[in-house]
């Protein structure tokens, strides 16, 4: 891991409802419930965080069948970008 400054673990939801989701988020020694992070972090902090994602994720956004945008790709990836996209209001990070 070396210079590995966030680490994103979890599984919470793989065995419910299949998908998992970002429940917490730690920010500046913090944990914060996810809906809580644009209240306690700086936007500045969110955009360098949604960059970094940007440019070091696999994961995409497709429009299915119900013209519905769902996360395609690695779990957590994909965990990451509906935070980004659902609870801290960014648009589609798929176009960046």
């Amino acid at each position: 891991m070396g210079g590995a400054d966030e680490i994103c673990t979890d599984k919470t939801g793989t065995l419910t409802s299949g998908k998992m989701s970002l429940i917490e988020c730690w920010v500046n020694n913090e944990t914060y419930k996810t809906e809580e992070v644009l209240a306690n972090t700086s936007q500045s902090q969110i955009r360098d965080f949604m960059q970094a994602f940007i440019y070091n994720c696999t994961s995409s956004f497709i429009t299915n069948e119900h013209n519905k945008q769902v996360s395609v790709g690695n779990p957590t990836e994909c965990a990451i970008a509906n935070a980004l996209k659902d609870n801290w209001m960014l648009e589609a990070i798929d176009e960046q």
